[in-house]
């Protein structure tokens, strides 16, 4: 038995790297995961460890000489309207501004670490916020001064990205009953954290509070990590986007249940809207097409990576159905293209509905909005800031106000003649460093070839959207692989599936060149390859989905542990970082007869979704019990289940 556990992680490996060739820049990041157990090992996170035993720089010849700071950019991502003024959360600094109706700029007031999203709730005073580093909910009063104070802070865990407020049945058995709920999405923890309201006729106002429940809000599991959340006419039921991948989510909110999963052909569904007439989900995201080479000439015609937004029938997607990822029935509704050869739109980011019907649509990758009437097709483009991340329509319907992240700028779109009336400076931009260029252009479309995706597309977030691509990483085509996560990539070299390639800057400017083309559109200068690079070593690892529940079956979390330490599954695996710079066979073979591979770190394994080369186990069990090294016998359940219980603490 100790021998078939060990071989089987080392399968777990092999098959983990087979898997990954990021798309975009799937080579452009074939990265792992390791900075955070470095940093607790006192280790560079700029250099790795050859397999000579000599230290070497991730960074190439120099190292970024800046470092984070907190007063960098702010980062705007979201906005609402209540009390008379626009509410912009800033991502970086933790902040709210305040823009009054008449496009003059209010005070900004600290209330948390990195804000997430932000909510009006009903009754007109007060705002819902997540918080994603500090893990809280935040209800806070807006004052007359344009300023927030906050009333009250809410407990989560795992990465709060979105929330919702819903009015909703009680009760399946009793419509008429009514009650108020705000709903948090957790990504890193694949879970809805559902807060009740003590109102029963309002939602939290400046005399309401949420019950007693609070500390121990009911919690709803996920099978993929959430991201968006939208809720149907009527607030019967609770849509949820996949963060990154190709899946949606169904709650009745009556019940609080899980009641369907679906998956659609396309990921990163960031954007998510009720049709104006209630029947529909229209949704903004992206398709990679798993087995069309990136070469120039289908790189070119969008043949590798297409924008959508798709239109699905709400009374299919909301009824009762499998919740299981493998059996997730696969739902397409109608398609129409965001970009067309030579004019791509790269990276749709939000969908919002305005009172007359038209249907609007962010574009972060190229910077616009694009705004379709209600009796036409196509798409109306307007060029407004760098990563619009939220579009606010105001309620008479008349004007569209865009979340300009990059810029720090809000556009003020007239809807009415399609032009963009004007643009608003937030103030305090501070100073970018050179990580913060890096992540600028990590979410630039204009780097591939008329601006068809960015690095983010297939490495959301700097994670990964967990599907195949077929790039030049490993030096051929015909082999795709599943993209990798590039979180926590710092002192993971060499990089590439083959570890073929020993700086980190090499392995950006061959994805920019081979897998983007974007050379075509822009000089790709040194300075921006570098800037990549910095932002790349700065990203921490995936939390691991135990710790991020905050959960952990300890006897079985120690048996697994030991059994990777006696079963020598670090000759492979190597803590801290949990690889190593070699490659080895383990009994895998891609479609041109590959058999050896560098191994992916282990750190963050627990969050990757899909699993070996082709993507073909949805859990880590699975990798285990149907997949086992080829020279050993099956695995127990017992061994499984102490193996990964381990590894999801990684």
């Amino acid at each position: 038995m100790v021998n078939e556990v060990g071989c089987s992680l080392h399968k777990v490996a092999a098959a983990e790297v087979r898997r990954s060739q990021p798309r975009t820049g799937r080579r452009l990041f074939s990265l792992r995961v390791i900075f955070i157990a470095m940093l607790l090992a006192n280790v560079d996170a700029r250099s790795y460890r050859g397999a000579d035993g000599t230290t070497r720089n991730a960074l190439d010849a120099a190292e970024p000489t800046e470092s984070v700071q907190t007063q960098g950019p702010p980062r705007p991502i979201a906005i609402a309207s209540q009390s008379g003024r626009y509410w912009i959360a800033n991502q970086r600094r933790g902040s709210v501004t305040s823009v009054n109706f008449a496009g003059e700029l209010g005070p900004e007031t600290i209330v948390g670490q990195r804000l997430s999203s932000v909510y009006a709730l009903p009754g007109g005073k007060q705002l819902a916020l997540t918080d994603e580093l500090a893990n809280e909910l935040l209800i806070a009063d807006c004052l007359s001064s344009g300023e927030l104070q906050v009333r009250s802070r809410h407990r989560t865990a795992g990465g709060p990205v979105a929330v919702a407020a819903l009015r909703h049945s009680a009760a399946a058995s009793d419509p008429s009953q009514l009650t108020n709920s705000i709903v948090v999405a957790a990504r890193w923890a694949h879970r809805l954290y559902w807060f009740q309201s003590t109102d029963s006729s309002d939602l939290p106002s400046d005399d309401a509070q949420l019950d007693s429940s609070v500390d121990h809000p009911t919690t709803i599991d996920l099978p993929f990590a959430p991201g968006r959340l939208v809720a149907t006419a009527g607030n019967e039921y609770l849509v949820i986007a996949d963060a990154s991948g190709p899946y949606l989510g169904v709650v009745e909110t009556a019940s609080r249940r899980l009641i369907n999963v679906v998956s659609l052909p396309g990921h990163n569904l960031h954007g998510l809207a009720v049709s104006h007439d209630g029947s529909q989900l229209l949704v903004a995201h992206q398709m990679l097409n798993d087995f069309i080479p990136t070469s120039r000439d289908h790189v070119f015609w969008g043949n590798v990576l297409s924008n959508m937004l798709r239109t699905l029938p709400l009374s299919e997607l909301c009824r009762v159905g499998n919740c299981s990822l493998d059996k997730a029935a696969k739902l397409h509704g109608s398609l129409v293209p965001l970009g067309r050869e030579g004019l791509a739109a790269g990276d749709p980011r939000v969908v919002r509905v305005s009172p007359a019907g038209d249907v609007l649509v962010a574009i972060a990758g190229t910077g616009e909005l694009a705004v379709r009437r209600p009796d036409g097709r196509q798409f109306t483009r307007l060029g407004v800031g760098r990563r619009p991340t939220d579009v606010l329509v105001s309620d008479d319907g008349l004007q569209a106000i865009v979340v300009n992240c990059f810029d720090n700028t809000l556009s003020f779109v007239d809807l009415g003649s399609l032009k963009v009336a004007g643009q608003l400076e937030l103030g305090m931009h501070g100073t970018p460093t050179e990580i913060d260029r890096g992540e600028e252009l990590f979410y630039d479309a204009s780097l591939s070839l008329h601006g068809w995706f960015s690095c983010h597309s297939c490495h959301t977030d700097g994670h990964t959207c967990g599907l195949l691509n077929d790039n030049l990483g490993d030096d051929s085509f015909g082999a795709p692989k599943r993209i990798p996560s590039l979180l926590g990539t710092a002192g993971t070299g060499p990089w590439a599936w083959n570890g073929g390639q020993q700086q980190l800057t090499a392995q950006i400017e061959k994805s920019l060149r081979k897998t983007m083309h974007g050379d075509e559109n822009r000089q790709i200068a040194a300075a921006d390859v570098r800037a990549l690079a910095a932002y790349l070593v700065s990203l921490p690892p995936a939390p691991p989905l135990a710790g991020a529940r905050e959960e952990s079956p300890q006897a079985l979390v120690a048996a697994g542990e030991q059994l990777f330490r006696q079963l020598d599954c670090s000759q492979c695996h190597r803590p801290p970082s949990f690889t190593t710079p070699d490659t080895y066979d383990v009994g895998l073979t891609d479609e041109r007869g590959v058999q050896r591979f560098n191994p992916p770190s282990l750190r963050g394994v627990g969050q990757r979704g899909r699993w070996l080369h082709d993507g073909r186990c949805y859990s880590l069990s699975d990798v285990l019990r149907v997949h086992p090294h080829p020279g050993g016998n099956d695995l127990s359940p017992d061994v499984r289940d102490a193996l990964v219980a381990y590894l999801e603490t990684l």
